[in-house]
């Protein structure tokens, strides 16, 4: 950063309503400061028209949701050509078989809780390897230390954490007791975020996983 940019930062800092005026275009990014992101939100114009239409009766917030709802409905099958669906496919066949309509009244528990978690996450990573914009893995990060005894055996970690060590504390103590090292302060939001690292292709490469070796 050079003094030119590091004057303008400096003044920015310092003046408030500017810094504000700046962040709420993009606080989508304050994801780890949900107060100040409310905040920042209700201050960007488009979600003040968003609101002043609320309050003048234009639509109901149901109906925002309903088009919002359409919207990821279509955006969620154009996603379909980027993501392994047969295990989806295969877990509804068991179920209807030849009966096409019956796949119509299929439930939650139907097709089962494991099964729509697996393909929500899949669809996450779909969403970020059509963008040129690719996330942040911890296990792949180049500046500061990163822990490849945990990020390697992450997988394990992950089945622990959806079996019931859901606090970071209680992660840590069990990766201390069974993999030999401590649960990362990230790992917790990681598997939030991201799910199941077996289904991430960077980290099979990361840590040499196949699907076949762990059958």
């Amino acid at each position: 950063m050079n003094e030119s940019a590091k004057n303008e930062f400096g003044r920015l800092l310092v003046n408030q309503d500017a810094l504000l005026e700046v962040l709420s275009k993009s606080h989508g990014s304050l994801t780890d400061y949900p107060e100040l992101q409310e905040y920042l939100a209700r201050k960007n114009p488009n979600v003040a028209q968003y609101s002043k239409a609320l309050r003048e009766g234009e639509f109901t917030r149901q109906e925002y949701l309903d088009e919002i709802g359409e919207r990821l409905n279509w955006l969620a099958y154009e996603l379909q050509s980027h993501i392994d669906m047969e295990f989806l496919v295969n877990r509804v066949a068991s179920i209807v078989g030849d009966d096409l309509n019956k796949i119509k009244t299929l439930t939650i528990e139907d097709i089962g809780a494991d099964c729509l978690s697996k393909l929500v996450n899949l669809i996450g990573h779909a969403v970020y390897s059509t963008q040129q914009t690719k996330p942040s893995y911890p296990f792949l990060a180049t500046k500061g230390q990163v822990d490849h005894l945990f990020w390697k055996q992450s997988h394990i970690a992950y089945d622990a954490w959806v079996d019931g060590y859901q606090s970071h504390y209680k992660l840590t103590n069990y990766c201390q007791d069974q993999l030999d090292c401590k649960a990362p302060q990230s790992s917790v939001r990681f598997f939030r975020q991201f799910g199941d690292p077996r289904d991430i292709a960077e980290w099979r490469e990361y840590a040499g996983f196949t699907f076949e070796a762990s059958n």
